[in-house]
């Protein structure tokens, strides 16, 4: 848990890198200890982050696992926060490819 919310900690100073790798191993420790809730949490929380750097393969790869899991878990609320954040990375990657292939006229 403690990971978890440093990652949380990370990610709201802006410091991705910190907060990518905190979740990552948040992640990883409760796979490791059987606790499946706590890792879908932070399997989201990683999806987000990932998101915010721009590594959307990624973010989506962790938000399905996570979406899965809760899934199992039998939790709806946790899932949809997962599918949720799926289609918040699917947007950001849309609007910046619009935004990169739209031409940019001066003010």
């Amino acid at each position: 848990m403690a990971l978890n919310n440093l990652g949380g900690a990370l990610q709201s100073l802006r410091r991705f890198a910190g907060a990518i790798d905190a979740h990552g191993r948040a992640a990883i420790t409760h796979r490791r200890l059987g606790d499946h809730h706590r890792e879908a949490m932070a399997l989201n929380n990683l999806g987000v982050a990932l998101r915010a750097v721009g590594r959307f393969d990624e973010a989506i790869e962790a938000l399905t696992q996570a979406a899965a899991i809760h899934r199992e878990l039998g939790d709806p609320y946790g899932e949809g926060q997962a599918v949720w954040n799926i289609a918040a990375v699917h947007n950001t990657r849309w609007l910046r490819q619009q935004f990169r292939t739209r031409p940019h006229s001066a003010p």
